[in-house]
């Protein structure tokens, strides 16, 4: 412990002047991830760390442990600051939760020692955490072990519960041995007609994108595709759609070119967009984030064409496992039976304060949402928006309500 050297970062200066020695350890590391990737922290920070993507104030937190001046480390987190009754608790999340599909550390090597020293001014010091919530640990990192055993040594609970389930299409040696392997005699027949119905069409073109000459105009056709999807509404009209989550995307799209990382599947109909799979191709495997049809293309199984095109690209081209991240459409089960299943990790550091705010994190607040009463409404809202705002909440209902009674009041009609 004694030639490490533990650093926390909470200014984003410091941060973006991490990005050579971050960049050179992703290179490297067995952890690497594109949602720890330094770019990608960058974006994150710049585009959603406000209102609507992080539910309270917080701050950045990014530790680094060097190894005789290397850098061998980093913890990507944020600190988010939550009021409950009687006190105010600092919860340490994945920096980029929410876009992001998998959460790890990034280590130059898995090991015990390097994550004990990560998560060290995380549970002591002046910038200690009461709680540590870790959403979507990818159930397959070799580190996964080693974080359960550090936090359990050095917490005094922790609720180990599991996330999502991520379908995975393991490599292959072409894409011909794939889809016989996966697929039916018949089903590879019905995927042959239907693309020689589109050939014969003349008005289709597939191509795979590695870089895209002008990023802004394609975000703008993709949000396009995306309001013309068939579940497109005005509750949901797609990431490129959405102000702050489309420059998100847009600075990856851009970044994501120049690094290597870009691969967009495209469908045109005579050299308009119709359907799109968008991948990042990142240190041996390939990450499936973003997918959208138009509604018309649905009569010629556009969606599914492109997809597969988008397969056949990526498993010849031979960097690795597909992964399909998050979600549970059918046809991810459709296409492989390999699962990654993520883990959700809630810690509670030592001290009395750290066990009053567990209890209404981890005890009180998962029973109350299970059978939801009064009380037990006010229970959420007391966890999630703090006891002033509760109260001040609680009271603009209370004078609507006699305002509303006030309105109603008046003689009653005499019984017939």
């Amino acid at each position: 412990m004694s030639a490490f050297q533990v650093e926390l970062h909470q200014d984003l200066a410091a941060i973006e002047a991490l990005a050579p020695a971050w960049r050179q350890l992703s290179a490297g590391s067995p952890t690497a991830l594109p949602f720890n990737d330094v770019d990608w922290v960058l974006a994150f920070w710049r585009h959603l760390a406000r209102p609507g993507f992080v539910d309270q104030p917080c701050t950045p937190c990014v530790v680094t442990v060097h190894d005789h001046g290397r850098l061998a480390g980093i913890a990507v987190l944020r600190i988010e600051t939550r009021t409950l009754p009687g006190t105010t608790v600092r919860v340490a999340r994945w920096l980029a939760e929410g876009p992001s599909d998998y959460g790890d550390l990034l280590l130059e090597r898995p090991s015990p020692v390097l994550v004990d020293a990560l998560l060290e001014p995380l549970l002591q010091g002046p910038q200690a955490c009461e709680l540590l919530d870790l959403r979507e640990c990818r159930g397959d990192s070799p580190v996964l072990p080693l974080l359960r055993t550090v936090l359990q040594q050095r917490c005094t609970r922790l609720q180990d519960t599991p996330d999502s389930d991520c379908r995975v299409v393991p490599a292959a040696a072409s894409y011909t041995a794939y889809a016989e392997a996966q697929f039916s005699a018949k089903r590879r027949k019905d995927f042959r007609r239907e693309w020689r119905r589109l050939q014969e069409d003349g008005r289709y073109a597939c191509q795979m994108r590695h870089r895209l000459p002008d990023v802004g105009a394609w975000a703008a056709e993709a949000g396009d595709v995306q309001a013309s999807h068939p579940a497109a509404g005005r509750d949901r009209p797609g990431e490129f759609n959405h102000l702050h989550f489309s420059a998100f995307l847009r600075e990856l799209l851009r970044v994501g070119g120049e690094r290597g990382w870009l691969r967009a599947a495209e469908l045109r109909c005579e050299g308009r967009l119709e359907a799109y799979f968008l991948s990042w191709a990142y240190r041996g495997r390939y990450y499936v984030y973003n997918t959208a049809h138009r509604s018309e293309v649905q009569a010629v199984g556009g969606g599914k064409l492109v997809m597969l095109y988008m397969l056949q690209q990526l498993i010849d081209e031979g960097g690795g496992p597909v992964d399909f991240l998050r979600g549970a459409e059918a046809y991810k089960e459709v296409l492989s039976d390999a699962v990654v299943r993520n883990r959700r990790l809630q810690a509670v550091a030592p001290g009395a304060r750290a066990a009053w705010a567990a209890k209404w994190w981890l005890d009180w607040l998962p029973r109350s949402a299970a059978t939801p009463g009064r009380r037990d409404r006010v229970l959420q809202r007391l966890g999630r928006q703090g006891l002033q705002v509760t109260l001040a909440d609680s009271a603009a209902r209370l004078c609507h309500r006699l305002q509303q009674g006030v309105r109603c009041s008046g003689p009653r009609p005499p019984p017939e």
